[in-house]
């Protein structure tokens, strides 16, 4: 991460022997920390939420959604790419699922239905589908669990905009410590969106247990991993050092079962870039 100053003046500019790769790498990451916003996101936090939400097209700190118009070239660029559009993507089949789960539940349980968000980030997508089933006359109650103090003040000021609150609930948690499963709520559709790309086989199946645990009977579960790809992932580290852990699907299929879901179901999007998986809580034994 840069200092205060931004300076660079770690690097050995004079240094003779300095190869070629770490200034060109160096090099590119002051030209995109100071003049693409999506890049600095990414050089000073890689995979942050802010950085995240310019690729949704909106602008970190702002309530309304679509606010963000990408001016540097770098900006524009990612933005149209394949990856970028993939990204998208993905968030429209996070919300898709949970709009067409949320109608089944609401049938099942006379017209209510709970929701988790795992790194949940300000939570725009979770505010979206609630409007969405609230307009159905669903009665929801959604949480929203984030480490970033920024990203849960963000979303508690959007649910209030929108006049959800008391029904989109956020709160500060570490998922690593795993205390949020100790909450007494139990939860009916379980969001982990993008979170499985960071995490280790262990810490993978630690945290879909630990949701598991927190999920009502016959609970789903929708996570997602990102598919391996050489060329993508050779920008991603080579200037932002934003490193994930690429998984196939039975890799994700195995963290699903082994972390106690059935009925698992694991795809590709038609991009080619994420694979979604989707899970069933059954009781122990079921």
């Amino acid at each position: 991460m840069l200092g205060k100053k931004h300076t660079f003046s770690d690097i050995p500019h004079k240094n003779p022997f300095m190869s070629l790769k770490r200034i060109l790498k160096a090099h590119g990451k002051r030209y995109f920390y100071e003049n693409s916003r999506i890049g600095k996101e990414v050089i000073k936090n890689p995979g942050s939420w802010k950085a995240l939400d310019l690729v949704y097209g909106n602008d970190p700190g702002e309530i309304e959604t679509g606010t963000f118009i990408p001016r540097f070239w770098a900006d524009r660029m990612f933005c149209n790419s394949r990856a970028a559009k993939a990204t998208r993507l993905r968030l429209e089949e996070y919300k898709r699922r949970m709009k067409i789960l949320g109608q089944e539940y609401a049938e099942l349980n006379g017209g209510r239905v709970s929701i988790l968000s795992l790194a949940s980030g300000p939570g725009r997508d979770i505010i979206e589908v609630t409007r969405f089933l609230r307009g159905l006359g669903i009665d929801v109650y959604a949480m929203c669990i984030d480490k970033c103090p920024e990203a849960v003040a963000l979303g508690s000021r959007i649910a209030d905009h929108r006049e959800l609150s008391g029904m989109v609930n956020f709160t500060r948690k570490r998922l690593r410590r795993g205390d949020y499963y100790r909450d007494s709520s139990k939860y009916d559709i379980v969001i982990t969106q993008g979170i499985l790309d960071y995490l280790s086989y262990e810490r993978a199946i630690s945290l879909l247990e630990n949701a598991w645990h927190i999920s009502n009977d016959g609970a789903t579960i929708v996570t997602s991993n990102m598919k391996r790809h050489k060329w993508m992932r050779f920008w991603m580290e080579f200037f932002g050092e934003w490193r994930l852990k690429y998984r196939n699907r039975e890799e994700i299929s195995t963290i699903m079962k082994e972390s106690g879901y059935r009925d698992v179901n694991v795809y590709l999007l038609r991009e080619g870039y994420h694979w979604m998986g989707m899970g069933k809580k059954y009781p122990t034994g079921g």
